[in-house]
């Protein structure tokens, strides 16, 4: 149970500064996106994008990672609230 703790303990941290990277070069650089983004409902909000990215799936991660380390019982549904925020992210660029 411990290794496991540490592997989403990294996979949550990971995660965290992946989005925040992606958020902050989607408000820098949103050229470098535009053609992922072309077709999407972000196509051209690229603050809409960098908000949801940032702000919100990367809120949800630092959010599972917070509670994972304060060692709250929580910590399984915190990760999992993190993972479906990230799958549902993925899906709407996806779309």
């Amino acid at each position: 149970m411990k290794s496991l703790r540490g592997i989403m303990l990294a996979v949550a941290a990971f995660q965290a500064f992946s989005t925040l990277i992606g958020f902050v070069t989607l408000l820098l650089r949103p050229a470098l996106y535009k053609p992922t983004l072309d077709g999407t409902a972000f196509a051209g909000q690229y603050v809409l994008a960098a908000f949801l990215l940032g702000v919100v799936v990367g809120g949800f991660q630092w959010g599972a990672a917070v509670v994972h380390l304060r060692k709250s019982g929580w910590w399984v549904l915190g990760h999992l609230i993190a993972g479906v925020v990230m799958v549902v992210w993925i899906a709407g660029e996806c779309l």
